[in-house]
């Protein structure tokens, strides 16, 4: 299994050894500055105090029962949206995913009456391990994100760019 940013380097390196070449000496073990007792504290008091599930509008109907079951809805932003989005990012300072994360939490806060949102979402570990090492750089993190109806968005998104760096 690996990751997207895995194919170049391993067909790169499949077509060197295929034409007989040899192949690049492996990257070196990246050096892990946090230790398992750090990365436990750490989530222990992002998570400190979490006040159970969102209760979404959605979730369950009238005739219908709870479930876990998920479900995929793809939807095309439009290029105005799109270029609003990469406006926004670059007044900020931010990456469009931030921005979009930030509004995305300050929907949740609105939609659920919370102020402490906790979103989930894929992280790399890739400046870890260099761009030539080959696998799954990846791994799963929790955001938390303090909102007020009030926050303005670029606090908003200071915040929720903390929580994201906190978390990589």
């Amino acid at each position: 299994v690996i990751d997207g940013t895995s194919w170049p380097v391993f067909v790169r390196d499949l077509a060197s050894a295929l034409a007989g070449h040899a192949l690049p000496p492996s990257p070196p073990e990246p050096e892990i500055a946090v230790d398992g007792d750090t990365a436990r504290a750490f989530w222990h008091d992002t998570t400190r105090g979490l006040s159970g599930v969102f209760e979404l509008p959605s979730d369950t109907g009238a005739d219908s029962a709870r479930s876990s079951a998920g479900h995929h809805l793809a939807v095309a932003l439009p290029p105005a949206v799109t270029d609003a989005l990469r406006t926004s990012a670059t007044t900020l300072g931010a990456s469009p995913f931030r921005i979009a994360l930030s509004a995305f939490a300050g929907f949740l806060s609105c939609l659920t009456r919370r102020e402490d949102i906790v979103l989930g979402t894929a992280l790399t570990g890739r400046n870890l391990n260099g761009d030539d090492a080959v696998g799954f750089h990846v791994n799963l993190g929790a955001l938390r994100v303090q909102i007020d109806e009030a926050t303005p968005l670029r606090q908003l998104c200071a915040g929720a760019s903390d929580a994201l760096d906190a978390a990589v």
